[in-house]
């Protein structure tokens, strides 16, 4: 029985990635030309949908810190921690398209 559960564990998580990789959350808002330009669009939609995350990640005490995020996503949050000036920012996500759109974002902001 353990067995089985383990599969079907395996088995979500592979779908999940594959939703992920195929789809970044939020990619469908950026919108543009240029890939910052898209950057740009997505993570300003995002805090429009969402305008409680400034409040509830409390980015600005990321300064000084060592910051782990655990889902980087397309990396506009992890952008708002590297602006902190935190002591170390790391991120982890399951699909590897979305830790290149952090890296890019990161890039083109002049933080990598």
């Amino acid at each position: 029985m353990i067995e089985n559960k383990s599969i079907k564990n395996s088995d979500l998580k592979s779908a999940v990635h594959d939703f992920w990789q195929e789809n970044s959350c939020g990619e469908i808002y950026a919108k543009g030309i240029e890939y910052q330009e898209q950057l740009e669009s997505q993570s300003r939609e995002r805090y429009i949908l969402e305008p409680h995350i400034f409040e509830l990640a409390c980015f600005n005490e990321g300064k000084g810190r060592d910051v782990l995020e655990i889902g980087v996503g397309m990396g506009a949050d992890h952008l708002e921690w590297a602006n902190a000036d935190p002591k170390s920012l790391s991120g982890i996500d399951i699909t590897l398209r979305v830790i290149n759109f952090t890296r890019s974002r990161l890039e083109l902001y002049g933080f990598i």
